[in-house]
């Protein structure tokens, strides 16, 4: 259902589908929470609407969620469980309070995590350094602050980091840290 130009709510998606994209569209309003009663649905696209209000709590039901550029408040629901099969996150350019939920820690196949142009506050983190596939860290035009790693604990120590993203910087990280910095 991508870039057709549909508006208004969502709409009620059946409870066998497994994949579903509507990017680039008009739809508005809060994100059903029936989204969470679709057990099969691994692939959610929203990205690029008008969607207001909360995120609904039932993130970790999903591999790939993409929320991105739409206007959802409040914060990042705190309720992954452990072995979550979220691989990738993608919240960026909305509205998103708080801080990072402490139960992403949980998502051990999370590879992709993007809070891109936001209002989340909290310090760098970096205990998601425990994600063993992290790959991708975009935290730009947030408020995070203090050390990019533990006070006597060395360079940053994720073990499959490639891209990190912080504020107006872009940090690659090839090997065994071999960093490059670019403004954007």
């Amino acid at each position: 259902m991508d870039s057709n130009h549909l508006e208004g709510a969502l709409p009620h998606l059946p409870l066998s589908i497994n994949y579903f994209t509507a990017k680039h569209n008009g739809f508005s309003g809060g994100i059903p929470l029936s989204i969470c009663n679709r057990s099969l649905l691994d692939v959610l696209d929203l990205s690029y609407n008008n969607f207001t209000g909360l995120i609904p709590p039932c993130l970790t039901n999903f591999l790939i969620l993409k929320l991105r550029k739409n206007n959802l408040e409040g914060s990042i629901p705190d309720k992954y469980y452990a072995d979550a099969p979220l691989r990738s996150l993608d919240v960026g350019y909305n509205r998103l309070t708080g801080k990072l939920p402490k139960s992403l820690l949980k998502c051990s196949a999370l590879q992709f995590l993007c809070v891109d142009h936001n209002k989340i506050k909290d310090t760098f983190p970096f205990s998601l350094k425990v994600l063993p596939k992290l790959q991708v860290l975009i935290l730009r035009s947030n408020k995070f602050y203090g050390p990019l790693s533990p006070p006597n604990q060395g360079p940053l120590g994720f073990p499959e980091l490639r891209i990190l993203d912080v504020r107006k910087c872009l940090i690659l990280l090839i090997g065994d840290i071999t960093i490059y910095i670019g403004f954007t």
